[in-house]
């Protein structure tokens, strides 16, 4: 794996997808990796489109959004009922489980905290057993 920036290059871990393309994050929940463009243009198209033009997900408002669809529903919908299992299910290793991101996970509980505070709803604790918020 080579590192550019902060776009990672996969030359021998891929899993089918094109050794000439960057699958960095595209969409409104940032798909990534081959396998994930891989699934999202076979649940949009039937084909493989996406795995061979991933830029189409920066370039098409309306697939950016179906994209984000299919990810929710594919990887998060069914998994989450805490905001701490929603970041695990988007963001995983990279945010919850001592990731190079993990300063991001107490921004995200710190605006989700303020966002329900705004909106008089209950507070959660910290930590809710899948992802904490320090």
């Amino acid at each position: 794996m080579a590192f550019v920036g902060n776009l990672i290059i996969c030359f021998v871990i891929c899993r089918g997808g094109r050794q000439d393309v960057v699958y960095y994050g595209r969409g409104c929940l940032q798909v990534t990796w081959d396998y994930n463009y891989k699934a999202c243009s076979q649940y949009l198209y039937g084909d493989d489109r996406l795995l061979n033009t991933p830029d189409l997900l920066a370039t098409d408002p309306n697939l950016s959004w179906g994209s984000a669809a299919w990810f929710w529903m594919a990887n998060v919908h069914a998994k989450s009922d805490t905001f701490g299992q929603t970041l695990k299910a988007i963001n995983g290793a990279l945010e919850c489980d001592g990731g190079s991101h993990a300063e991001n996970r107490v921004l995200r509980f710190n605006h989700y905290k303020q966002i329900l505070q705004a909106l008089n709803l209950p507070i959660p604790a910290d930590s809710d057993g899948a992802c904490s918020a320090y």
